[in-house]
């Protein structure tokens, strides 16, 4: 009788140390999804294929569930609830095309529209099912109220906390991970015969464990690599001329397809901000709709001034599109005034101009996608500046629009400059950096030179 006991005691630590290998196992996979790969770097460098993600995903998850399955705890029904909703929360973050149905569902819920923290909620929840699986028998409210309500509010919560930021760029594809040996050759070159005769060789090697003769084949792969590089050096330097010719086609005809280009020259020049502010000329919206797309929904709140949630985020991606391509040049010296460009002049030209231009652009785009925006001017001690300012509204809505920023950029502690109307409205500045004043010394030369007011009446 002792031995039986014996016996079970054991089995129970190796199904417990199983399981503990399984969370050790997916520590690769949390880093990914916190944007640490480095870790996974070295392990692929060091293991190759068999450290990949979607790899150790899979084992772990074979590991964890064979410990779900065989414990024997006193609360069955913590072991059931944690192991569906974990693994229902899991597999948002980790894909399976068998499952695309329900991912499909799941995205479309605003509370799991994050995979990353779906990843880490799901695993609260295993973990924590696991733990009072092995307490003695509590009521079930009590477990709902930790295994279901408590991560309901961490999922709607923290939706917008930037350490979740990578959202579905980080998913794991587990369909890519199935792969046996010869999946590590090209597949253009895994088939001929003197590749399939090289990979059996391998495989019937006694003297060689799986590791060595992964290394072995991953060593061919490299040859092959090696060759190709090769074969594309001298490739490219006996068609050099033709590619070059090439080329220069092509960039001849996507100058032809560049948003506005039909606009890029018409000889018309304006002397206004009223009439460089273009949000209603067609290339203009279409040019602002295909950077805000990612984020769909309507612009503003209620009061169809102050940006919502979604109209915040359009903001940011806007300027951050913008400013990331701009090109400054400076306004033709004969000029004694200022040059001003029209929104679609400037994206026909590239993105190319002065502080006036991009102040221009900036609020043109606004306005295209709902917004009110206005342009300002300020000098400093050497030079004067315009720059655009986006309508945020209530005080409320200016600390959601500093998290946001925040939110994006990821830094929590990032200073975001703001400014106050007359009216007690907020507005945040749209210059070369989001939130940040380049030139605003003298507030006696500080004044509003354009507003989108003056579009609408």
């Amino acid at each position: 009788m002792d031995c039986l006991v014996n016996m079970s005691l054991d089995s129970k630590k190796v199904f417990r140390t199983i399981g503990a290998t399984g969370f050790i196992t997916l520590i690769p996979v949390i880093l990914h999804a916190l944007g640490i790969d480095q870790f996974q770097d070295v392990l692929s460098e060091r293991f190759g294929a068999i450290t990949d993600l979607g790899v150790l995903s899979i084992i772990s998850f074979f590991l964890i569930g064979s410990f779900f399955i065989t414990q024997k705890g006193e609360n069955h029904s913590a072991s059931v609830i944690s192991f569906l909703i974990g693994f229902m929360l899991i597999f948002t973050f980790t894909r399976l095309s068998i499952l695309d149905s329900f991912t499909d569902v799941t995205d479309t819920i605003f509370f799991l529209e994050n995979p990353s923290l779906n990843l880490f909620v799901g695993l609260f929840i295993l973990s924590f099912g696991l733990l009072l699986s092995l307490t003695p028998k509590m009521s079930i409210w009590k477990e709902s109220i930790w295994l279901i309500i408590v991560p309901f509010f961490a999922l709607v919560s923290l939706q917008d906390v930037s350490y979740f930021e990578n959202g579905q760029d980080s998913v794991i594809s587990l369909d890519e991970s199935f792969v046996t040996l010869s999946n590590l050759i090209d597949p253009r070159y895994s088939s001929q015969p003197e590749i399939v005769t090289f990979i059996e060789t391998i495989n019937e090697t006694d003297s060689l464990n799986e590791q060595q003769k992964r290394e072995e084949i991953e060593k061919l792969q490299q040859r092959i690599n090696k060759l190709e590089q090769d074969k594309t050096i001298l490739e490219q330097k006996s068609n050099a001329l033709a590619m070059s010719q090439t080329i220069d086609s092509l960039e001849a005809e996507l100058k032809k397809k560049t948003w506005c280009a039909n606009t890029r020259s018409d000889g018309n020049r304006v002397k206004t901000y009223h009439e460089a502010v273009v949000p209603n000329v067609p290339c203009v919206r279409d040019f602002a709709l295909s950077i805000v797309q990612k984020h769909q929904g309507t612009y503003y709140l209620s009061d169809r001034r102050s940006p919502s949630k979604q109209g915040i985020k359009q903001v940011i991606l806007l300027h951050y599109k913008i400013s990331n391509k701009w090109k400054y040049i400076s306004d033709p010296t004969v000029l004694q005034d200022d040059y001003f460009s029209t929104a679609n002049h400037t994206i026909g030209n590239g993105l190319v101009g002065d502080c006036d231009d991009f102040s221009i652009l900036m609020a043109s785009c606004i306005e295209a996608v709902g917004g009110v925006a206005r342009i300002m001017y300020g000098r400093c001690d050497a030079f004067a500046h315009a720059w655009a300012e986006v309508y945020v509204g209530s005080k409320l809505n200016l600390e959601k629009f500093k998290q946001r920023i925040r939110a994006a950029y990821k830094d929590p502690s990032r200073r975001i400059a703001h400014s106050m109307d007359e009216n007690g409205d907020y507005w945040i500045p749209l210059d070369w950096d989001i939130g940040v004043f380049t030139c605003n010394t003298y507030e006696k030369y500080l004044h509003v030179d354009y507003h989108s007011d003056q579009q609408i009446h």
